[in-house]
């Protein structure tokens, strides 16, 4: 069984191209099919270049990021100065980035631009990755390149790999995955990438294994090159393996469990879940509207099976497990099905029978307004976050450390940017940074359906006596995290509110706290 689809798939990712018999034409010619790969790539750094310049220097929209920042901090150190006691890797959902993010901040000062120029680089991996994908399934090189560029305004893809998480690397390691699989050349490349998928974002475990199944059902391959693939494979996995096991005690990242616990999604009625699931699945069809219908139509059966039950696989996992979750951060944890969507796409595009060639352009016809609507709602998400929320923070933190006193215990539920760039001992009421909240959660909140919620975060502070707290207002009012410590004995007093934003979940509110 063979996954090899389209003429390209003999030649290699870059197809074949007979070069004149001798001079300077024959260099001229062997370099032809590199240069749409140059171009691109440089498009793709100018466009960072410019968004760098817009933005006035490396900045991000959401928290997230700056756990990302804090964690490698703390590898620099050699100890987390806020979390005391606490791994690198607690609250790390990949170990990939966080290595990744090690390297470029070897080699790029200071750590923000570092990063910056990791979602740079991830998105220039992913424009090359689509254009591969593109020549494997049998595509010109000109069409390569148009679906290659425009691959990043597909569902505002763009503004995935700016937000400084992980998400533009899985998009990556996804379309990387396809493309080697359609080349049906370089398994020990793909072998690699296998071992490494799970630990780039959880949910690639499912694509991981099944790649993996293909590799060892291709009929075309001995059974030393399957042996060799899974070695490789294990090899890649092994490292991760062990740092997870050594910094968390578990083999898989510990902000999953913590989620789990304190949004306690998981035992609520199935009617209950399936409402917070499909809110979020309305907005990925509308953005993906009509494109994801060519899925079912791509061409190797085995590559067929392996999307769609990859697709179905995570949904699922999300519908039992924390269906409200797809709505984070703008929907971020539904692109890394974008390069499987595009695949179906271009599949069905470079087609030879007429009906699949009929499909793709109809599709892509009639989805240049809802790709337009979803880079639009994109960009504006990305630009009100770091207009209203990251101005919040800092200048949040910025109060905090001029007037909280150095190394006082805050209690917070955002757990990135106060650490990264606030001088204080931190306690996380999530858990993502504080594994013993999640112990509590998992004992008081995740039972209860979350109405526990509220005696869990007094238990945490009893546990931690902090002296200040900072929480964003929204937060404050819907998890009554104020209201629920004045219940259990404490004074709360408001100190400071950041600058007014057009929503709470943007404005910032610091309390001195007090036990009674």
């Amino acid at each position: 069984m063979s996954a090899a689809i389209g003429p390209a798939a003999s030649s290699g990712a870059l197809g074949h191209l007979d070069p004149p018999a001798s001079g300077p034409f024959r260099r001229l010619a062997f370099a032809a099919p590199y240069l749409p790969l140059l171009v691109e790539a440089g498009a793709v750094t100018a466009l960072f270049a410019i968004v760098f310049h817009c933005i006035g220097g490396a900045k991000f929209p959401n928290d997230d990021a700056y756990i990302g920042l804090h964690n490698a901090q703390v590898l620099w150190l050699g100890h987390d100065a806020a979390y005391r006691g606490v791994p690198a890797l607690v609250g790390a959902t990949s170990g990939v980035h966080l290595a990744l993010l090690m390297l470029f901040e070897s080699l790029v000062s200071p750590a923000p631009l570092a990063l910056f120029v990791l979602c740079a680089a991830a998105a220039v991996a992913y424009v090359l990755a689509i254009h591969a994908l593109c020549l494997n399934a049998g595509c010109s090189r000109a069409i390569a390149f148009a679906f290659a560029i425009a691959s990043l305004c597909f569902a505002g893809s763009l503004f995935q790999f700016l937000n400084g998480l992980e998400t533009g690397l899985a998009m990556t390691a996804v379309a990387c995955d396809l493309a080697l699989l359609a080349s049906n050349r370089y398994r020990w490349l793909l072998a690699i990438l296998c071992g490494l998928m799970p630990f780039v974002r959880p949910e690639l475990a499912v694509l991981s294994l099944g790649s993996m199944l293909i590799v060892f059902g291709d009929s075309t391959k001995s059974r030393g090159e399957k042996t060799v693939a899974a070695a490789l494979a294990i090899a890649a996995a092994i490292p991760f393996l062990a740092w997870y096991w050594i910094d968390t005690g578990s083999f898989i990242p510990s902000t999953i469990d913590a989620k789990n616990y304190f949004y306690a999604q998981a035992n609520l009625p199935m009617a209950a879940k399936f409402i917070w699931f499909a809110q979020s699945m309305i907005v990925g069809i509308v953005y993906a509207f009509p494109i994801f219908l060519c899925v079912p139509a791509i061409r190797s059966r085995p590559l067929r099976a392996l999307c769609l039950s990859f697709v179905a696989i995570v949904l699922f996992a999300y519908l039992e497990r924390l269906p409200g979750g797809l709505r984070f951060n703008s929907g971020r944890y539904l692109f890394i099905f974008v390069p499987i969507v595009l695949y179906g796409l271009i599949d069905a595009y470079a087609a030879p029978e007429p009906w699949r060639r009929r499909l793709a352009r109809r599709c892509m016809v009639a989805a240049l307004i809802p790709t337009v609507g979803a880079a639009v709602q994109q960009y504006q998400s990305y630009k009100y976050y770091l207009t209203f929320y990251r101005a919040g923070v800092v200048e949040t933190v910025a109060w905090a450390n001029a007037h909280i006193p150095p190394g006082a215990m805050v209690m917070v539920h955002d757990a990135g940017y106060v650490a990264y760039a606030g001088d204080f001992r931190l306690v996380d009421l999530t858990g993502l940074k504080t594994p013993r909240s999640v112990a509590i959660n998992r004992q008081l909140t995740f039972p209860a359906n979350g109405a526990m919620r509220p005696q869990a975060m007094a238990e945490i502070a009893d546990l931690f006596h902090p002296r200040y707290l900072i929480a964003v207002k929204s937060w404050n009012a819907d998890y009554r995290i104020a209201q629920s410590l004045r219940r259990d004995g404490w004074r709360v007093t408001r100190i400071f509110e950041s600058a007014r934003a057009p929503r709470d979940a943007e404005i910032y509110e610091i309390f001195a706290l007090r036990k009674n």
